[in-house]
């Protein structure tokens, strides 16, 4: 009876050491806390079909009120195929501008005087593209061109978000 009783202790305590030792510093999806990436991070399709991902941003604590950011890709493999569109971490009342060349998509979005800074998860666009050639693209934010904002426009520094890209496979 004895040995039994150890056991289970043995093995309780086992679990609670397990447990203990898993990182509490991801949100749904496995993201990282302070995270901005693409969803899904990697899309597979033909020349000249079109597809879809998402910037989503996880776990921010800091409160912000509008960002601005550049995000790149191979223009010879995919081309982006509408503008993007502001997804629903701003809320319903954002205002957003955005300008596509070739190979980069340059995009601010704020919120509206009167709302309050936001944070937390979300998306915070979503791009529309479609297979130039077969290859691999990789969709990814230029870290030196990406500015977040708190309510009175004033840059905040000094915020470590992990960034992650997506892959874009035309086969």
């Amino acid at each position: 009876m004895r040995d039994i009783v150890k056991t289970n202790i043995l093995l309780v305590c086992i679990v609670f050491a397990i447990l203990g030792c898993e990182s509490d510093n991801t949100v749904q999806g496995h993201q990282p806390v302070n995270s901005l990436h693409f969803s899904p991070d990697v899309v597979t399709l033909s020349p000249n079909d079109s597809a879809r991902v998402s910037l989503v941003i996880s776990g921010l604590s800091t409160n912000i009120f509008g960002m601005s950011f550049q995000i790149v890709c191979d223009s010879t493999v995919i081309s982006f195929i509408s503008e993007p569109e502001a997804g629903d971490f701003f809320g319903q009342e954002e205002i957003s501008f955005s300008r596509t060349t070739e190979s980069t998509i340059h995009m601010s979005i704020t919120n509206i005087q009167g709302n309050a800074p936001v944070n937390g998860s979300g998306t915070i666009c979503t791009l529309y593209f479609s297979g130039q050639s077969e290859g691999d693209c990789l969709i990814h934010l230029l870290r030196d061109e990406l500015r977040l904002y708190n309510s009175a426009g004033i840059e905040i520094e000094n915020l470590d978000l992990e960034l992650s890209s997506a892959i874009i496979q035309i086969r």
